[in-house]
């Protein structure tokens, strides 16, 4: 009796393990692509139009910020009961904390609907206000170190200091097959803008192995510049499946990919409407 249920539950965590492989092989396989304004996935090899169903996770007042009073199993139920809405897609505007990443790769893992992300990737204020020029050393650095950390929080390769406004922790969960894209935020102003235009009239084009802007202000050109970094880091680093790109508050229409990046850039609709991290009101669901 004995040999017989260890014989089960050996059988039964062979059956796991390879469930787990497979799901986790076919997610990887997923690719994103912007094709004439429209996005498009690919399953099975094949191209087809994706409908966006999306939220931002956030309240007015918390949209910009990370909630650390949130945890995994609440996360959990969270995503539950927006895949009973249909929603297809979560955007938040910055890192989340840990327990954000665990909840959402363990429910992606467990259902034949995976949710997808779209990952903002946000500099700090204070460097705006503490420059005013986007081509400011400071700036830069700043906003590469918060790329390299949003795109190795994602991977499952992160650990981040806490900072005030900002999450931090352990990021051990390779979240990237359902990331569909990343969003460069910048919390502009006009006078950051014009600023910016006028002490940098030089630069008005940005050629990369990955985006490229020609005859563009020099916020436009910095801003490709940035996104550029986003694909070259990622694929110098994990490589897999490009990721779409887009960025906030700036029209991506200026901005064109090389043949080389063959996911593209898009505008994101501004019409998720935006939750609060409590579901309350929503519909009870299962996976």
């Amino acid at each position: 009796m004995f040999f017989l249920a260890l014989g089960s539950v050996i059988l039964f965590a062979v059956i796991m393990t390879e469930f787990v492989i497979h799901r986790y092989t076919t997610n990887r396989a997923v690719a994103f692509r912007s094709e004439g304004g429209t996005v498009q996935i690919q399953r099975d090899r094949e191209w087809q139009d994706f409908s966006e169903r999306g939220v931002v996770i956030g309240t007015e007042r918390t949209a910009w910020m990370a909630d650390s009073n949130v945890s995994k199993d609440e996360y959990s139920r969270w995503f539950k009961q927006l895949a009973a809405m249909n929603i297809n897609i979560i955007r938040v505007n910055k890192i989340q904390h840990p327990a954000f990443y665990q909840a959402f790769f363990a429910y992606n893992m467990l259902t034949s609907r995976p949710i997808y992300l779209l990952q903002g990737i946000y500099i700090d204020d204070n460097y705006i206000q503490n420059s005013m020029n986007a081509y400011s050393e400071e700036l830069i650095s700043g906003y590469i170190e918060e790329i390299r950390r949003t795109v190795d929080a994602v991977h499952g390769r992160a650990v981040i200091k806490p900072r005030t406004g900002h999450a931090s922790g352990t990021y051990n969960m390779d979240i990237s097959p359902y990331v569909m894209g990343y969003i460069l935020y910048c919390k502009t102003n006009a006078d950051f803008m014009n600023e910016t235009n006028d002490l940098n009239m030089h630069v008005i084009s940005f050629e990369g192995d990955y985006l490229y802007t020609q005859n563009a202000s020099p916020y436009e050109a910095w801003f490709t510049g940035l996104g550029n970094y986003v694909i070259s880091y990622e694929q110098d680093n994990y490589r897999g499946q490009y990721k779409l790109l887009s960025w906030g508050g700036l029209n991506s229409e200026q901005v064109h990919p090389t043949e080389k990046y063959i996911a593209g850039v898009f505008n994101p609709s501004e019409d998720y409407p935006l939750y609060p991290f409590q579901a309350i009101g929503l519909p009870n669901a299962q996976m």
